[in-house]
Parts: structure tokens; C-alpha cells; sequence
């Protein structure tokens, strides 16, 4: 039996759909985070406190820079790939310096110096893009760790737009942060995610 819908109830049927997503993909983003960290803790007898603090951030740059590396003329070994991403993230994020010197050491003792200059530079370059993108937004920039802790909202940008093009209004965007609030991914007040948020489907909307 054919069940025919109006356009409106299409509309509110891809919406939901889009902001269910939301909280689906930073829990995902978050367990993969804690995962590489917990296994380069282990294999590389490293102490990554700063990072485990701010796991959501930290898979936020940590997911598009294992995607890069998957995707890209790389030859690693996991053992590899995760002491690249790992010391590109605790630069980022200012981790310890004792800790990045020991992840420096093991780069420099697999020989991966090369390939650890890519990615950092690939990493650097996506900080700069989302920094610029988040000042466009005439967010406050306290400072970088307050900054970097909004990296987060990285790997939902796409699902963002795609929100931003359907008829979307303010009580469904209060219902976005409920949603990401209640997985505590973030320390950030529910009313300025809500601002950057609602920034954010505006900008896309331009």
C-alpha cells in the first residue's frame, strides 16, 4: 500500500533524520578519540591527560587526519599511523612537552619524519580554516584551548549544511543542542552552542 506524504511532513521527516546524526557521529568521533589515545598510551608508554580532557576536540582534528591518511600515498603500519596522528594532536592541543618529545623520538626512530610533516601540515592547515571560519562568525576568541575546544563541531559541519538548506527554526535548533548537551561531549554552555550554532545554519544559509 502506496502511503503518500506532503511536502512539509518530507521536510520534517529529513530533518529529524539530520538531527538525529548530530549526536550519532560525536559519540563516534568521541570513542574513536579515546581509542587511538588509549592505545598510544599503552604501546607507547606516553601520559596524554591534556588530550583524554578534551577527547571530543581532539576527534574532531583526529577523524579528518586519519581519513587524510588513509586516503592518501602513505605506507604506515597502525603502530605508525598512530603515533603520527596522536603527536600532530598533542602539538595542536599543547599537550606536555615531555610528552611530545617522547612521540618525537618514536617518529624519528620509525623513520616516519617524512610522512609526520605531512600530516602536521595537513592538521595545521585545518586549525587555520576553522579558526578563520569561527572569527567569520564573530565568535569570541579567548584563547586557542577555548578555540580548539569547539573542534568538535569539525565532522558535523556537513550535516550542519545540510540543515541550513531545509526549513529550519530556531525550537529544532534548541533541540540540536539538548541532544549534543545530554552525550557531554562539550563544556560549553548550552547557550553559547546554541549561539554558534545558529551562527553557523546562518552562514550556510548565506
Amino acid at each position: 500500500m502506496k502511503v503518500l506524504i506532503t511536502e512539509n511532513q518530507y521536510s520534517i521527516i529529513l530533518i529529524e533524520s539530520k538531527k538525529e546524526k548530530i549526536p550519532i557521529k560525536l559519540k563516534k568521533v568521541k570513542v574513536f578519540s579515546e581509542t587511538v589515545l588509549s592505545k598510544a598510551q599503552e604501546e607507547m608508554g606516553v601520559s596524554l591527560k591534556m588530550l583524554f580532557t578534551w577527547s571530543a576536540a581532539v576527534g574532531g582534528i583526529l577523524t579528518p587526519l586519519d581519513d587524510f591518511i588513509s586516503k592518501g600515498n602513505f605506507n604506515l603500519t597502525p603502530y605508525q599511523a598512530t603515533s603520527i596522528l596522536v603527536a600532530v594532536v598533542a602539538i595542536i592541543f599543547g599537550e606536555s612537552k615531555r610528552s611530545i618529545n617522547k612521540l618525537l623520538k618514536i617518529i624519528k626512530e620509525e623513520n616516519i619524519t617524512d610522512d609526520f610533516n605531512k600530516v602536521l601540515s595537513k592538521a595545521e592547515e585545518l586549525k587555520s580554516v576553522f579558526l578563520d571560519f569561527m572569527e567569520s562568525l564573530n565568535v569570541a576568541t579567548y584563547t586557542m584551548t577555548n578555540i580548539l575546544s569547539y573542534a568538535f563541531l569539525i565532522p558535523v559541519l556537513p550535516i550542519l549544511w545540510e540543515i541550513s538548506q531545509t526549513g529550519f527554526n530556531i525550537k529544532e535548533t534548541e533541540e540540536i543542542i539538548v541532544r549534543i548537551l545530554a552525550f557531554g561531549l562539550t563544556s560549553i554552555s548550552g547557550n553559547l552552542l546554541k549561539s554558534i550554532i545558529s551562527k553557523i545554519i546562518k552562514r550556510f544559509r548565506e
